[in-house]
């Protein structure tokens, strides 16, 4: 009877949390009065009404020294797909002196650049973590992307180019077309500038693009043609998830096309920039998401061609070989490495059947030993699936999200580490409306 009427409140708009005695589900809002010894803490933080949110998961937003949390509030309705490219503000949350983070957003500038799934693609200057944020904006009939003083609030470099992901020395971003992306994946590109490969299968002056941030100089790496030639030249090709390696002398990257049959075929490749060489990845598994363990090792979740159940793999680029990984099955996740533990995986859970969205961290390697006794093992239906498992799972939270929050307007938690594995933050839509969470994991 309880989950019934939750369900029809929920429906309302209306949220409601109970808090069990039993600390293993135990969620604590910093709305509550206090703490209990065994809570944990979970702050939200939003923009007043706005929609307050950061974006993709493989980014952390927490500046170097871990005073800011960066985020991004829009005005506009976050379940309307048509609300992409509207005005943006971007700005951060501070910690307070009580160690909490205070609820005022701190406008700092803004965008008309960005997507429901990966936002503006904001985050900080490797170089000046606590100083320098990059973003993407758009300029004169082009995607661009621009560096910003946090402290100054000014300007103080700006490209014509957008930017993806930013090798970790600060050297470089990895760029693609986010017109065509925003096309041909709705929910992850942009629409405000249209797509001057529209109608081109497979571009030989597209594909996935190295920005030098020294002197704004673009070279592409790889090419869209050269893609296609190793499938099918007369589909619609495009480039996704583009994440630098630790080192940043790597990068792996999604290759996209639909088949002759309508299904969407990812082919996951790695790029070496000292030696140019492209390598093929993965073509006959369905990777969704992955992430860097080190510099030599990714974790990935993947399907089958034609979907099916969920299967993790560490990939070692060294042997050349990958092993799956005997997790409990919770079907897609996205996936982020604790800061400073390598055996460590944050990741969440899609809706369940009741609407909820799960965090979870992972122990990939020592059968539940790295976090010793105090990993719990859950024994209830995530995702429509039985959860199990020897020790490798510990639940962090539940989140609920609103039926308005599906396809390409989803709110997925996109879970992310700070800078030293004692925060993660996630986006929820919890309440109908998005706002970031803050999840204190630190002695879990």
């Amino acid at each position: 009877m309880k989950s019934f009427l939750r369900h029809i409140l929920r429906k309302a708009g209306i949220e409601i949390r109970l808090v069990k005695k039993d600390a293993r589900s135990r969620v604590a809002s910093l709305a509550k009065a206090g703490r209990g010894e065994d809570e944990r803490l979970v702050q939200h933080l939003t923009d007043g009404e706005n929609a307050t949110f950061f974006g993709y998961h493989d980014k952390t937003p927490f500046s170097g020294d871990g005073s800011k949390i960066l985020a991004c509030s829009v005005a506009a309705v976050d379940t309307d797909p048509g609300a992409e490219c509207s005005r943006m503000e971007i700005g951060y949350f501070k910690k307070g002196d009580s160690g909490t983070f205070q609820p005022d957003f701190q406008r700092l500038t803004h965008t008309d650049s960005w997507c429901w799934q990966q936002g503006c693609m904001l985050q900080w200057n490797p170089v000046k973590p606590d100083r320098e944020i990059l973003f993407n904006r758009s300029g004169n009939h082009y995607h661009g992307s621009v560096v910003f003083d946090v402290e100054k609030r000014t300007v103080v470099n700006e490209f014509d180019t957008p930017i993806y992901s930013l090798d970790p020395k600060g050297r470089y971003a990895a760029s693609l077309n986010f017109s065509r992306l925003g096309r041909l994946r709705p929910g992850y590109g942009y629409s405000i500038v249209p797509d001057p490969t529209r109608g081109v299968p497979a571009p030989s002056e597209d594909g996935v693009i190295l920005l030098d941030l020294q002197n704004g100089e673009t070279s592409l790496l790889v090419s869209l043609e050269e893609l296609a030639d190793y499938t099918d030249r007369q589909s619609e090709h495009y480039i996704n998830h583009i994440t630098f390696s630790p080192s940043g002398d790597r990068i792996v990257f999604f290759h996209i096309y639909d088949d002759r049959s309508g299904q969407r075929v990812i082919r996951m490749y790695l790029f070496d920039i000292p030696t140019s060489t492209l390598q093929l990845l993965e073509a006959t598994r369905r990777v969704s998401h992955y992430c860097w363990r080190n510099d030599k090792q990714l974790f990935t979740t993947e399907s089958g061609p034609t979907g099916g159940n969920c299967l993790y793999y560490l990939y070692d680029l060294e042997t050349k070989s990958k092993k799956e990984i005997p997790l409990p099955n919770i079907g897609d996740l996205h996936p982020m490495f604790h800061p400073a533990d390598p055996n460590i995986l944050v990741a969440d859970s899609k809706p369940d059947r009741q609407g909820n969205q799960h965090l979870f961290l992972f122990d990939i390697e020592s059968g539940g030993q790295g976090i010793g006794d105090r990993v719990q093992v859950i024994g209830n239906s995530v995702a429509g699936k039985e959860v199990g498992g020897d020790g490798l799972v510990t639940h962090i939270g539940t989140f609920y999200s609103p039926d308005a929050y599906r396809g390409s307007v989803r709110c997925d938690l996109h879970p992310r580490w700070d800078r030293e594995g004692r925060y993660v933050v996630v986006d929820t839509a919890e309440g109908g409306r998005r706002k970031m969470a803050v999840v204190e994991v630190k002695g879990i």
